[in-house]
């Protein structure tokens, strides 16, 4: 009997690339740490209070790039977050393998979990869920230039919004609001500051460079015990390699 993998526990600290691999494969799972959850719950105080308070902060309450000096009326805060994934969900090209996307997903909520984004709970709770239903934001591969990964986590944000498109579990694409009903999940509700902290990281850059070392590793451990096979099989002087040898050279 096939036993279902443990899911793999995100603190905001702790998460190495083969272990991340490891769950964005089909079938993986992940879990949040109650710490994780401590530190987004603090962080998030901090949002609501200056929203009430109406302190400025950038993207939170006032607008973005130009708009950077204006601050956001009543009926603005509570839509901007939306308003901020929808401007900027516009990734092209081919979509991104199923395992990269399940990747920057995972790898964003990790870094959800130190808090430092200010973002709701229910974000971390939401990318969880999506991740262990097995559906997927399509994002294409094609983002902008010297702006992070603005445009790819945009569009992967407003798919868990329930706008754009999904693959659900068994890798049929649907428009996103009906793959997340499919599964009995609810999209996303955003508050301020969500939206931002969706599309302003370099997830899926981390996530391609998780996989690219993850197999480097491979290959490195392959190339070494080929040549020690070759070594023995033709019984090779190997004293070109002893240290003073080396050394001399």
């Amino acid at each position: 009997m096939t036993q279902t993998p443990s899911p793999l526990v995100l603190d905001g600290a702790s998460l190495d690339a083969l272990s991340l691999m490891q769950a964005a494969r089909p079938g993986g799972r992940v879990a949040i740490a109650p710490a994780g959850l401590e530190n987004m719950a603090a962080s998030r105080d901090v949002i609501l209070q200056a929203v009430a308070k109406r302190i400025a902060i950038y993207g939170v309450t006032t607008g973005l790039g130009s708009r950077a000096t204006e601050a956001l009326s009543e009926a603005e805060l509570s839509t901007f977050s939306l308003h901020t994934l929808r401007g900027r969900a516009h990734a092209s090209g081919p979509p991104l393998p199923v395992e990269i996307v399940r990747a920057a997903m995972i790898v964003r909520l990790n870094s959800l979990l130190t808090g430092a984004a200010g973002a709701s709970p229910d974000i971390a709770h939401g990318l969880a869920a999506a991740v262990n239903a097995g559906v997927t934001p399509v994002v294409g591969e094609i983002g902008s230039v010297g702006a992070s990964d603005l445009l790819l986590g945009a569009t992967m944000g407003l798919a868990l919004c329930g706008e754009g498109l999904m693959m659900d579990a068994a890798g049929n694409v649907a428009p996103a609001a009906c793959c997340l009903a499919q599964a009995k999940l609810s999209p996303l509700k955003l508050g301020p500051r969500d939206g931002l902290a969706l599309c302003s990281h370099d997830a899926f850059s981390a996530a391609l460079a998780a996989f690219g070392l993850v197999g480097a590793r491979r290959a490195l451990g392959s190339v070494e015990m080929s040549t020690a096979l070759s070594f023995e099989a033709f019984r090779a002087n190997v004293s070109p390699f002893r240290q003073d040898v080396l050394a001399l050279r």
